[in-house]
């Protein structure tokens, strides 16, 4: 970057000029851990900049386009002592420009006041700052043997101080006497975090907290209050005895819903890691029943029944059909998992979620089943992918049932993990 892109990327900031800066953005390639070439900025980024000026479009837009900032490193005491000797500095030399006579005196002393008053407000702003509030829907769940993953939900709209860091710590102890480690989050445009590298069958509690400028707020522990890194089990293939990479593993040319509309449908959450199993980039979606979308509860029981029994498939649809009192719902789910099973090309799709996710305004119910597969490799296919999990978590779209899917999916998986926890002994 120039030093003439630079004085109007500066510009842009000191005068919140939010279009302004984002032009630039655009147009230039910005080093945003590079300090202010000022006299009296130096010690700063044009992050730190804008967020003590207060001018927030500008710092949003900086945080959007990857400028971080740690606050720890920096607290606001120490803010607060640069500022106060800038403003000493700048009244002392505003001072001594009026008492001689110089060339250019008037224009020097008009840029000291504007860094003068500049410092004023950013120690206004300071002393005023708060800590961001406590954070919301804290959950964790076991994404691979050595490695949890925490979400949390977007606190940024509602907090008074614009959120800039985020920091996660994990514990051996529920009640954090003592702190295993701890990884800052600076991309606040995203709400989660994978703790990598942790030891397997130890059981872990995780919390987080939100900071602004003015620090970090206090911490959250995440639910469920604590989670065993336990083993995965292995996969296992159709029609095959011996093992095979998961990039072999999903094969066909199915197309998945992406629009629902009245009715039941089959959903599979089949997830590796932080990965999980797409068909054209969404969730693997067949319908089961259109003209209904209530699920009896002894429906939905049987239905967790069957899920641990998904290799006598072949046998339960040949048994149905010779009986006619089977119900109507019963014929078509099993119809519905054999489908699934040939689209994704696994005995086992997983197991059945306890309750249905159910959409009332549109009349949609999904029953959901939940595998975890050990491993990472991306599957090689015409239509199946693997994908980010929390891509497809975050994604939205114009089907308000398929976002009220997405919004539950971490809770689904936290339940599946949490249900595979072992119970201590007693009664």
């Amino acid at each position: 970057m120039n030093v003439l892109d630079f004085n109007e990327t500066l510009l842009a900031v000191e005068t919140n000029d939010e279009d302004l800066l984002r032009m630039i953005l655009s147009k230039t390639d910005i080093s945003f851990d590079a300090r202010i070439d000022d006299v009296y900025l130096e010690k700063w980024t044009l992050l730190e900049f804008a967020l003590m000026l207060d001018h927030r479009q500008c710092a949003e837009e900086l945080l959007r386009s990857g400028a971080t900032i740690d606050v720890e490193s920096c607290p606001p005491e120490r803010r607060l002592q640069q500022i106060q000797g800038n403003i000493e500095l700048i009244t002392e030399e505003i001072r001594f420009l009026r008492t001689i006579n110089i060339q250019n005196e008037d224009k020097q002393i008009e840029y000291l006041e504007k860094r003068l008053l500049q410092m004023k407000k950013m120690k206004t702003v300071l002393e005023n700052t708060i800590v961001p509030g406590p954070l919301a829907n804290v959950e964790a769940v076991v994404s691979a043997s050595d490695q949890l993953t925490v979400s949390w939900k977007d606190i940024r709209q509602r907090s008074k101080d614009l959120v800039v860091n985020y920091k996660v710590e994990w514990s051996l102890c529920d009640d954090f006497n003592s702190i295993e480690g701890s990884l800052l989050v600076n991309t606040v445009m995203k709400n989660y975090a994978v703790i990598s590298e942790l030891k397997h069958g130890l059981r872990y509690s995780v919390r987080v907290s939100a900071a602004s400028i003015g620090g970090f707020g206090n911490p959250i522990p995440a639910e469920p209050q604590s989670l065993l890194l336990s083993i995965f089990p292995k996969i296992e293939i159709i029609g095959k005895k011996k093992k095979r990479s998961i990039k072999t593993l999903f094969a066909g040319s199915f197309r998945s819903h992406k629009v629902m509309q009245r009715g039941i449908y089959l959903v599979s959450i089949i997830y590796s890691e932080m990965k999980v199993c797409t068909v054209e980039e969404y969730l693997p979606i067949i319908l089961v029943d259109q003209t209904q979308f209530c699920i009896e509860k002894d429906e939905m029981y049987w239905a967790i029944k069957l899920s641990l029994a998904w290799d006598e498939m072949q046998t339960l649809q040949k048994a149905n059909n010779s009986i006619s009192s089977n119900s109507h719902f019963r014929s078509r789910f099993i119809d519905a998992a054999i489908q699934m099973h040939n689209v994704l090309g696994v005995k086992d799709i997983g197991r059945v979620h306890y309750q249905p996710i159910v959409d009332e305004v549109n009349s949609v119910s999904f029953i959901v089943t939940v595998r975890l597969i050990n491993g990472s490799q991306t599957a090689q296919g015409l239509t199946t992918r693997w994908l980010p999990l929390n891509k497809i978590v975050r994604k939205r779209g114009s089907c308000q049932s398929m976002d009220l899917l997405r919004a539950e999916i971490f809770k689904i998986i936290n339940f599946f993990e949490s249900s595979h926890i072992r119970l201590r002994r007693g009664l």
